[in-house]
């Protein structure tokens, strides 16, 4: 699978962290610290895309974009017969 370059993983720089972190990640609401890897990915929250850490998304090649981890289960679970 290849992630296309505008949807790479961000490290977090100086500039993201002062600017961004007052929220923090909005998958585990954990703060960031510098040089995390961060992306831009859509979940359960309202508001549109939001980062969080790499690790707490899911590429879905089928949108093309990230998906907060259990927001992409949910869905999957979803569209499975039992």
């Amino acid at each position: 699978m290849s992630i296309p370059v505008n949807q790479q993983p961000i490290i977090i720089d100086l500039e993201r962290l002062n600017t961004g972190n007052a929220r923090g990640c909005a998958a585990c609401n954990q703060k960031f610290t510098l040089g995390e890897r961060v992306v831009l990915a859509c979940g359960f929250w309202d508001g549109g895309q939001r980062l969080i850490h790499e690790s707490e998304g899911v590429f879905d090649s089928a949108t093309g974009q990230w998906v907060e981890r259990a927001c992409h289960t949910a869905r999957y679970t979803a569209r499975t017969p039992a």
